[in-house]
Formats: C-alpha cells, structure tokens, sequence
C-alpha cells in the first residue's frame, strides 16, 4: 500500500472500517447477552421469587398474629377453669397423628367450666365460628397429647377426637415445659400456622393444652395465578424440607416428591442460590432462583425457561447487524466524495514544510498560508499558533538554561550550609522533647498503680456494703417474724384475762354448793394447764427473740460503723426477750401454787369455802399477773414496731450508700481508662519522634542526592543552550532572569 494515493487508502480504511464495526458488533452483542442481558433476566427472577417470599412472609406473619389474637380468645373462655375428675374415668381409643398406630387409654374425665368433655364439642365450635380456623382442647397423658374435645375434622368429615400428638413432637417437648408453642405444626393431616399454651389447674398442675390453629390455603391461590415471562412459561412454586411441592401453578404437581431431583441436595444445603436442569415441562433448560423461608420449613421457588434469554438475544443480534450494514454503505459514499478535496489541500501545505527546514536549522518565523474555513483551514490556523507559542517558548528556553545553570550552582550552597544546621537543630529539640515525655510517662504509670489500688479498695467496699444491706433486710425480716408472734402472745394472754375472770365468778358461785364447786374447781383445773401450755409458748418465743437479737448484734457488729446503731437496737430487743422469759416463769410458778391448792381443795371438799376464798384469793393475783403480762406485751409490741421502722430506714440507708460506691466505683473506672489511653497517647507520641528522627536522617541522605541532581539539571541546562542555537527566531528585548535562590529555612 506504500504507493497508494490518499483517495484509494481513505476508500480501503472505510471498507476495513465496516468490516471491523461488524466483527465489533457481532461481539458486542454477545458480551452484552452473556454479561447484561442474561444477568438481568436473572436479576429480574431474583427479583420476583423476592416478592414471592416478601409475600409469603408477610402471609404467614398477619396469620402469626391471627393466631395470637385467637388464642388469646379461647383462652378467655377456658382458661382457669380446667380440672381432672378423677371419679369420671374415660376410655380412649388413643391413635398417633402420624403413624396412625391405636392403643386403649383410661383417662380421667376433662372437666372445663365444670362440665366433662366428653364427645361435646360445643364450646371450641362456637369458639371456632367467633374467631375462625380450628380451635382443640388436649388432655395430657403418658405419651403424648391426646385431642379431648376439637373443631378439627379428619378427611372423611369426623371430628378429629382421640388422636394425639406423640411425645417427640416439638409442640409437646416445647409445652411440657411450660411454654406456649408458635409456628408450623402437623394437625391430624395437614400443616397449620399453630399455637399451643399450657392449662395448668391449682393442685394438679399441667393438666392440659389449648391449641387455636389456621391452614395456609390463601397461598395455594396465590401460587396458583401466578405466571410471568413473555409467553407466560415462568411460574413460583413451594418445596418443603422434604421435597414435596406444597403449592404450585398447576394442580397436578402439587404433591410431588422431587427430592430425588439432583439439585434438591444442594437446595436444602444452600438455603438460597439458583440452580439450571432439564424441565420435561418446558422441553428446555430452566433456571430455578430459590430462597429458605425458615418459620415454615419451606424453599421458595421462581423458575423459567432460558428462551426467554435466547429470544430477546436473537432480536437484539438482527437489528444490529441491518444497522451496521447501513452504516457501513454511508461512510463509504462519503470517503469517495470528500477524498479528493482532502488530496489537494495536503498537497499545497507540503510545499510551506519543505520551505521551514533548510540545513539542519529550523526557521520559526515562517507561517503557513490556507484561506479555507474547513477543518484542515482550523488546523493550518492551530499549526501556526503553536509555531507562534514554540518560538516564543524556545526563546524563553534560551534564557531559562542560562538561568538553570546559575540556580543550580547556588541551590548546591545553600543546601551544604543552611539546610544542615537547620536540621541539627531540629534534632536537638526532639531529643529535648523525648526527654520530657519519658518524665511524664513515669508519672503516668505511678497515678495509674495508683488508681488501680483505688479501684480494688472500692471494690472490697462495695462488696461489705452489699453483704450488710443482706444482713440487715434478713434482719427486718426475723424483726416482722417476731412482731406477730408477740402479737400472737398477747391475744394468748387476753385469752388468759378472760380465764381468771371466770375463775372468779365459778368461785363465788361454789361458795353455795360444795359440789359444784368441786366441779368448778376441775374446770380450773383445765384452765390452768392450758395456761401452763401458754406460757411455755410464750417461753419458747422469749428465747427465739433473744436468740434473733443476738444474730442482730453479730451481723451488726460485721457491718462496722454503719452497724453500730442497729447493735443497740438488738441489745434492747434481747433485754425484752429475758423480760418477758422471766414474768412468763413468774406465772408458771403462780399457776403451779393454783394446781396445788386445787388438789388440796378436792382432798378436803368439807372446806370448801376455805378452798375456795384461797382460790379466790390466787385467781385473783393470777388476773393481776396476766394484767401485766397484758401491759408488758403491748410494749414489745411498740418496741418491735419502732425497731422494724429503724431496721427498715437503715435497709434504705444502706441501699443509699451503696448506689453512691457504685457511682465512685464507675467514676473510678472511667478515669482508670482516661490514664490508659493517655500512656497509649504518650507510647505513640514517642514512636512518632521515634520516626521524625529517622525522618531527619533520610532528610540529609535526600539532600545529598538532590545536590546531584542539581548537578545533572546543570549538565542539561548547558546541553539545552547548545541545542536552542539550531533554532531561528525573532529576537526580543524581554528579561527572562529568575529571582536566584539565597536560603531555605524548615519549619521547627
């Protein structure tokens, strides 16, 4: 092609031109199929198994909630009012939801709202008709959960009574436990949206389960209208964890098994992804975008045929081509048209070239001379700008290369002597500062063993207060104990006040009859040993509040300072107690002297009237005692009141102080981590000099390269001086001298 003009080369390049938009074409067109259009449709099928499962989720989510309300429902009309009836034994022909296996059961009667259940099915119907979906009551039994009484029917439209859910169910292993089961669950023969909540009675405990439940139907109909793709050959479609299709476009495959397909093992394993395989259905290969829905164990399918790619990549490739082919026809005519015009322009600018260079030298003042306004006149108009601005340019390189050979030589002396000592000084200060900071890292480190000291010494505190806090409320507690036991005690001794009053009065009316003041005389008898059975309860709780109030004084003597006035406290309590023990004997002697005269008045009933002015004379001592008794008792029970509201203002004080430890305890803390990160900050500022240093060093390595450099650069200005003197141009009197360098000064 060397000897080829201008016309027939701009002839062959656009012929090659068409070729190669083409070839360029054909292979835009299949990266675009393989990298866009074939990703985009699975994008899109990504696309619509996502709202398929948005729309699944969302189903089973309102049906959740549903299902919630229902049983929140029955719940009302049955819970709390559940029992076993023990003397209504029922026989139940007992058979597995699943296996279908029959075994005979004796149960005792289930009994809701008093009434047995059995074969009545009136209450979870017209429960049922106010919410919806099915509704069952459970009877709890040995191995499983047997369906007493439901609105569950089998497929040949009987109620679903008698069957059980077995023990390894996840709905019986989750309510044995006392929790209520949400979620998908197998209900006599199909798969339900379920809640089970345990019915616990009073004495019996778990005695039965209430379950409300809703079948998923809404999303066969929804699978069922659903189809997308140009020909309407995509579809959705429901596997669950066992490879069954639970809904699907067509009637006929819902049921199948395709667990034995392949792909169904990586499906499961994946949870999520796209699988390709053979469909007999569309004769092609399909592609198949899956997503694990987790609440119903199910796999959520969109599927369609990669016609659809195929089509789209076949029209896209046909119009291509008609439009290249058109292309290609048009840029040939017009090469053949502009060719010549485009000949004979080149051809007077040649000339204005040859007549620029004679003998080695170039001569820049002349210009190139095109009055047409066409392109190749822009470019003639370009072509002597730029010969404008590289004379002047070249001029301005003479000067610059005197100039560049005057830089250098003084740059070489300022940076031997005025950048050295600058960085010597620089290096000295570091070294100061390095100083500075070791000091002050030291004392960080002695303020943080400090702190830490603090902190474990807080910690140890915290811990006593809290022990004391303990202390102290299983003190308030023992202090309530003893208030009502004095409590109790006191009524005893009104009981008693009442005693001695009777025992007056049987006195003066024995005074009449001999024998009925013997009879009378037992009676007191039997009113002094219950007495004598008194005050030894009331001896027993003396020592029990003694033995209290020195577990006080222990634990308050534990507590330290702060335990100090809970100790007197418990002092008084136990001097009350010995109080109390000793007036409680003092009356067990009175009422022992009472039994001996009652024996004496019996042996010598013919003086009687004696007798009874000596019993008279004892009762009446005995009503003073327990008088005082009476007295003595109200006061420890004023006593007790006033140390339980002491007891109780130091819980609250102790609770106080140990909400303010906790408070310094944190405070503590937070500053034990400002002093850590403030030696992280130290350690970090002492590398960073550590490296400004080192910094330094490969400073003064550079500068000694740069002095090279600027010999080299010095080198080049007198070569570049020598090469500008093969140029011509217009000579000018401006003054391109550079301002020459006298010292560089670094920042500290």
């Amino acid at each position: 092609m060397s000897g080829w003009n201008i016309r027939a080369k701009l002839g062959v390049v656009s012929g090659a031109l068409g070729v190669f938009l083409i070839i360029s074409l054909l292979l835009f067109l299949f990266t675009i199929g393989e990298m866009f259009i074939k990703p985009l449709l699975n994008s899109n099928l990504s696309q619509i198994k996502d709202d398929i499962y948005t729309t699944v989720q969302s189903s089973y989510r309102m049906t959740l909630e549903n299902v919630k309300h229902n049983l929140k429902t029955a719940a009302y009309f049955i819970e709390g009012s559940t029992a076993n009836d023990y003397s209504v034994p029922v026989e139940w022909m007992a058979i597995d939801q699943i296996t279908r296996i029959s075994n005979k059961v004796t149960m005792p009667g289930f009994k809701v709202n008093g009434k047995v259940m059995l074969k009545d099915h009136s209450l979870v119907d017209s429960i049922t008709e106010m919410v919806g979906g099915t509704v069952t009551i459970f009877q709890i039994m040995t191995n499983g959960l047997l369906r007493v009484s439901t609105s569950v029917k089998n497929l040949d439209g009987s109620r679903a009574i008698s069957t059980f859910i077995p023990t390894d169910s996840p709905v019986y292993k989750t309510v044995i436990k006392g929790e209520t089961f949400y979620g998908k669950a197998f209900v006599v023969n199909d798969w339900y949206v379920t809640a089970y909540k345990p019915l616990y009675h009073p004495t019996q405990g778990l005695i039965g389960v209430l379950y409300v439940g809703i079948r998923q139907e809404i999303l066969k109909s929804i699978f069922k209208d659903f189809a997308f793709g140009d020909d309407k050959s995509g579809y959705a479609y429901i596997l669950d964890a066992k490879g069954k299709v639970f809904a699907h476009q067509k009637d006929e495959m819902v049921g199948k098994d395709w667990s034995k397909e392949p792909f169904f093992p990586e499906m499961m394993e994946k949870k999520e992804g796209t699988i390709s395989y053979y469909s007999e259905i569309t004769k092609s290969k399909n592609i198949v975008q899956y997503h694990w829905f987790a609440e119903m164990e199910w796999l959520i399918c969109s599927e369609m045929s990669e016609k659809d790619y195929y089509m789209i990549y076949n029209n896209l490739l046909i119009g291509g081509l008609i439009s290249v082919l058109i292309v290609c026809v048009i840029l040939v005519l017009i090469a053949l048209v502009f060719s010549g015009k485009i000949v004979r322009s080149i051809g007077s600018l040649s000339g204005t070239v040859k007549g620029m260079v004679d003998r080695g030298t170039i001569d820049m003042t002349r210009r190139f001379e095109y009055k047409s306004g066409d392109e190749i006149g822009k470019i003639v108009t370009d072509i002597n700008v730029m010969i404008n601005d590289l004379e002047q340019l070249i001029g301005m390189w003479k000067v610059s290369g005197i100039n560049l050979v005057n830089v250098t030589t003084k740059m070489n002396t300022v940076i031997e002597d005025d950048v050295r000592t600058e960085i010597e000084s620089i290096k000295k200060k570091i070294s100061v500062i390095e100083g500075n900071l070791n000091d002050e890292m030291s004392s960080v480190e002695e303020v943080n063993a400090t702190v830490e000291e603090m902190s474990r010494s807080t910690d140890a505190i915290l811990l006593n207060i809290q022990r004391q806090a303990s202390a102290v409320e299983q003190t308030a507690s023992s202090i309530e104990q003893m208030n009502r036991t004095i409590e109790h005690v006191q009524g005893i001794a009104l009981d008693a006040k009442g005693v001695s009053v009777n025992l007056n009065a049987v006195a003066d009316e024995g005074v009449n009859s001999v024998e009925k003041g013997i009879l009378s005389i037992r009676e007191v008898s039997e009113y002094s040993q219950q007495i004598l059975k008194m005050l030894h309860l009331i001896t027993d709780i003396s020592k029990q509040t003694n033995l209290l109030a020195m577990n006080a004084s222990i634990e308050a003597a534990h507590a330290g300072e702060s335990g100090k006035g809970f100790a007197i406290v418990a002092d008084e309590i136990r001097r009350l107690a010995e109080s109390t023990g000793k007036s409680a004997r003092e009356i067990g002697e009175v009422v022992n002297t009472i039994l001996e005269k009652i024996n004496e008045a019996v042996e010598l009933s013919e003086r009687a009237g004696t007798g009874l002015e000596s019993i008279l004379m004892f009762s009446t001592r005995n009503l003073k005692s327990i008088n005082s008794l009476e007295t003595s008792m109200k006061e420890q029970v004023d006593s007790a009141k006033e140390i339980l509201t002491t007891t109780q203002e130091l819980v609250h004080t102790t609770e106080d102080i140990r909400v303010s430890m906790e408070e310094q305890k944190q405070g503590t803390d937070e500053f034990k981590l400002s002093m850590l990160n403030l030696k992280d900050n130290f350690n970090t500022s002492r590398d960073n000099i550590g490296e400004h240093i080192e910094c330094l060093e490969r400073l003064i390595l550079d500068m000694g390269k740069l002095k090279d450099l600027s010999e080299q650069g010095k080198t080049m200005g007198e070569h570049l001086n020598s090469m500008i003197t093969n140029f011509k141009v217009t000579e000018t009197e401006e003054n391109h001298e550079v301002e020459p360098i006298t010292s560089i000064k670094l920042v500290d």
